[in-house]
């Protein structure tokens, strides 16, 4: 006496279902879904990074999240996001600035929000060939409860008369390395069982829907 289980399907029943589903596949249906799926994904990451790590910043992962897309056949799914220095972000590697320029790292949390180009009241310091600074001048606070536009002097803090300046708030660079980071992006392993789940459950209403049509 055999302990296994024995379980026939008859052709005819099966093969609807199977034509359904390669019907499906062939027009690019079943990978269409998938992307939908990852664009959901990734959008969601995205956008949950943006509320992490740059509270006080410019949005830039909420700017990747509305930039990603997929693009599909029927043999492949393609997911992209186009936002300007996310793949940097994600291999990570040395940043050059182009014509000579110099590459602003934020010195203190003051400036981490901001870009120097905002304020009129920072002067540049050459320490050596491949290293400067941007400066705050020395200046007399005059009214301590309000934020002189253009100066990136914070909010009150201080009393009429003080002297105030003199700080980095930027190094300058001529190169900087970025170390990889892979969390800029969901993980591999989730990606695939998004995409595999997202496949299934598309192959499930084809079933559905045949079963129910026969």
């Amino acid at each position: 006496m055999s302990d296994g289980i024995t379980i026939s399907i008859i052709r005819d029943e099966a093969t609807p279902v199977l034509v359904a589903i390669q019907t499906d596949v062939q027009a690019g249906t079943l990978t269409h879904a998938m992307g939908d799926a990852l664009v959901e994904l990734t959008r969601d990451h995205l956008f949950a990074l943006n509320a992490e790590r740059h509270r006080y910043g410019r949005n830039y992962y909420a700017q990747a999240a509305r930039s990603t897309t997929a693009t599909t056949t029927p043999e492949e799914v393609r997911l992209g996001v186009t936002q300007l220095g996310i793949r940097q972000r994600y291999y990570g590697g040395y940043i050059r600035p182009k014509n000579k320029q110099w590459i602003a790292v934020p010195a203190r949390q003051e400036a981490v929000a901001a870009r120097p180009e905002e304020f009129n009241d920072l002067h540049f310091v050459l320490f050596r060939a491949d290293l400067a600074a941007l400066v705050q001048n020395h200046q007399t606070l005059l009214d301590g409860r309000y934020k002189r536009k253009g100066s990136i002097t914070p909010n009150a803090g201080g009393t009429r008369g003080d002297e105030l300046g003199g700080g980095v708030f930027w190094w300058l660079k001529k190169e900087v390395y970025q170390q990889p980071d892979e969390t800029v992006l969901p993980p591999t392993a989730l990606i695939v069982s998004t995409a595999l789940d997202a496949a299934t459950r598309r192959a499930a209403r084809i079933t559905q829907r045949d079963t129910a049509d026969s």
